[in-house]
């Protein structure tokens, strides 16, 4: 029994807000976002992998939007609107291929 529970701490804490944050932008991607700016990257990232599907040219093409955003929580936004709008067009982007590209950038881990 002793490895089943384990002792809570400040970055556990940090890890349930980021994954509320993260719930909340999967649920609100379905509306566009109210920056511009983070719009036309979440439609950038669908262009590349429609364009690339699941290469390494479109992880090393998708790496420059999310260096160009360089914020955790608006990468989230992103992502997920990015997941919305590709379902929208008939396509499989997941939220997993945008991390792996965006591997390391603010924090963002794959």
């Amino acid at each position: 029994m002793m490895g089943l529970f384990r002792k809570r701490n400040k970055q556990d804490d940090m890890y349930d807000l980021l994954l509320e944050y993260d719930k909340g932008a999967e649920k609100d991607a379905q509306k566009p976002l109210c920056d511009s700016r983070l719009e036309a990257y979440a439609r950038e990232l669908v262009d590349i992998y429609e364009r690339d599907g699941e290469t390494e040219a479109m992880d090393r093409t998708m790496r420059p939007v999310g260096e160009a955003i360089n914020d955790r929580n608006e990468m989230i936004l992103v992502a997920h609107r990015a997941v919305f709008l590709a379902e929208a067009k008939g396509l499989t982007l997941c939220v997993r291929h945008i991390e792996w590209a965006w591997d390391g950038i603010a924090g963002w881990m794959a």
